[in-house]
């Protein structure tokens, strides 16, 4: 994760992925620049992260800049995807064979839960974080979505991504 940047603006154009907001340089937190959201009439925009990676098998806690022109509830969606073919024959005997994997074989097709967190964005920089517990079953990677709860008119800003992984002690 990290702030975006020329570079990740470019990587993101050049693979047909939608930005849903518009690189800005004169309202910035931690990066040459940001991600500028004004939403149309009638239209939440969100940023979402198709693939946002983590280390397997760790809490991980993340954090992301936000910022509005006036006080805009957002929501932060963060859901675990599973990896595919993860129930062929193989991958099962492999992870029984595994004691890092072994544990997550009774839960290997437990439901995805999206983990939510609300906050408002003001006219400052704020830290919205999420603490992610251990997985019990196994994840691929994560989806994250940050969007309004309900239409303002407003424009909010999105700047650092990071997912920290929590190692244990």
């Amino acid at each position: 994760g990290g702030a975006p940047d020329d570079e990740v603006i470019d990587l993101y154009q050049r693979h047909n992925q939608p930005l849903g907001g518009e690189p800005d340089t004169a309202v910035h937190h931690s990066a040459p620049l940001s991600l500028r959201f004004t939403p149309r009439e009638g239209a939440a925009l969100s940023f979402t992260v198709q693939r946002l990676h983590q280390v397997p098998n760790l809490a991980h806690r993340l954090s992301v800049w936000v910022r509005a022109d006036k006080p805009t509830p957002l929501t932060l969606t963060l859901t675990p995807v599973r990896p595919g073919g993860a129930k062929s024959g193989l991958v099962m005997a492999l992870a029984a064979r595994d004691p890092a994997a072994k544990p997550f074989i009774p839960h290997w097709d437990d439901p995805c839960e999206p983990l939510k967190v609300n906050a408002t964005a003001d006219t400052a920089w704020r830290e919205i974080t999420l603490d992610v517990r251990r997985p019990t079953a196994p994840v691929d990677y994560y989806q994250l979505t940050v969007g309004p709860v309900q239409q303002t008119g407003g424009t909010w800003w999105i700047d650092t991504i990071r997912m920290q992984p929590v190692w244990p002690e």
